[in-house]
């Protein structure tokens, strides 16, 4: 037993290494490292009764990328849950224009570089002044290249309450207005759309447009089931204006009767080359936009027989899963010529049989719970790494193949 436990963790400890050498650029740093975000204003003061705007700023490593509202084909978007003093709410999150960000066979929809998300917040006509308030935000999202990372950020700023605002930071109003500049804009042309056999085809209104002065259009959609993300968007130019031709989902099921989402394009005029965005039909209206803010006294604590719920159902899924796994053709077989064996021994010897069986399962406790505490050692080193991950790099693949060949 000593010498199995000795290899399983010699293995595991080399296959670790080799996975955390060959993906080092994606998952030997923290979240923290691959996401940078803070929280920036339009102001300097808060005025009662007068709104303004916070810009949630969120700065990614080279090649990696977050998510829009829709995420596409996967991934998650942004959240952020908010601790505001009483007096202050915060609105829903204001998303600029996303990318078509590919990832193997599929389309996923989101930002790299850098991207601010912007959130209206209004302070009530009644909030003291003369005393400075701490605005607060639990910022959760998903970052992703090859292999995605969950993340988060404690957000904070300070600022003071008086009755008239003060002057704007220059460098956080240059970045606000750049933000601004990317959220998508209500259509100036109409827009319209309608099926084209088995696709949809999305139509903006604008005769006499030169036939090469739009390029590289896509379509966004707020719902996440309604398109084929990853089919290409088709782009015409005519006479009447440009046309886009979208793939459904589903083409056996009837055409949606509204499609709304954003359309960005690339456009080449007199005064040199512009990148539009416009919303196409109505934004569907989250739940937290109407919620009013929570104050930070007020967030309630959980109980304990919540914590005791979640715990036994997680319990209860791992058994489950469990038994399922036993269930496969790989799995199952070997279990019956295991019992057949203790069978055959228990009219022997009795007692060397549940031997056996307290070795057997003490021998797999043992294992994976020295798995996870190898896990729990490297990611409380820093290493941004959890079971599965290692299987998405080539080298750990061929590794485990070899050694079961």
């Amino acid at each position: 037993m000593t010498r199995f436990l000795t290899a399983l963790l010699v293995l595991l400890a080399g296959l670790t290494g080799v996975q955390a050498q060959a993906t080092k650029a994606q998952a030997t740093k923290a979240p923290r490292d691959l996401v940078r975000a803070s929280l920036v204003a339009d102001t300097t003061r808060i005025v009662p009764g007068r709104p303004f705007t916070l810009g949630v700023r969120m700065t990614m490593k080279p090649r990696w990328h977050v998510y829009w509202r829709n995420p596409g084909d996967s991934g998650l978007p942004p959240e952020l849950a908010w601790s505001l003093p009483e007096g202050i709410a915060a609105g829903a999150i204001a998303w600029p224009a996303p990318r078509r960000i590919p990832v193997a066979t599929l389309m996923n929809y989101g930002y790299e570089g850098e991207t601010v998300l912007l959130v209206p917040v209004t302070p009530s006509a009644g909030l003291a002044t003369g005393t400075p308030v701490t605005l607060g935000a639990k910022l959760s999202y998903l970052v992703c290249e090859e292999i995605c990372i969950p993340g988060s950020a404690d957000l904070s700023l300070t600022l003071p309450v008086g009755a008239e605002g003060g002057a704007p930071d220059p460098a956080a109003q240059a970045l606000l207005e750049q933000a601004r500049a990317a959220l998508p804009e209500p259509s100036p042309w109409p827009v319209s759309v309608r099926p084209d056999g088995e696709r949809l085809r999305l139509s903006v209104e604008r005769p006499s447009l030169p036939p090469d002065a739009i390029r590289d259009a896509a379509f966004f959609p707020y719902a996440e089931t309604v398109l084929d993300n990853a089919a290409p968007q088709d782009l015409t130019v005519d006479g009447a204006g440009l046309h886009l031709a979208l793939s459904r989902a589903d083409a056996t099921t009837a055409p949606p009767a509204e499609l709304a989402g954003v359309l960005t394009f690339r456009e080449e005029t007199e005064a040199g080359t512009l990148d539009r965005a416009i919303s196409v039909g109505r934004p569907p209206v989250p739940a937290a936009a109407s919620a009013p803010a929570v104050a930070a006294d007020a967030v309630p604590t959980p109980r304990a027989d919540d914590d005791a719920l979640t715990v036994w159902g997680a319990a209860g899924l791992a058994l489950l899963g469990g038994l399922i796994l036993n269930l496969m053709p790989c799995v199952f077989p070997v279990l019956s010529i295991k019992l057949l064996g203790l069978v055959k021994q228990a009219g022997e010897a009795p007692g060397r049989v549940r031997w056996h069986g307290a070795a057997y399962t003490a021998g797999v406790l043992a294992s994976f719970l020295a798995l996870a505490g190898l896990l729990i050692a490297l990611k409380g080193g820093g290493a941004g790494i959890g079971w599965g991950f290692q299987l998405q790099s080539p080298v750990v693949v061929a590794l485990l193949a070899y050694l079961l060949f």
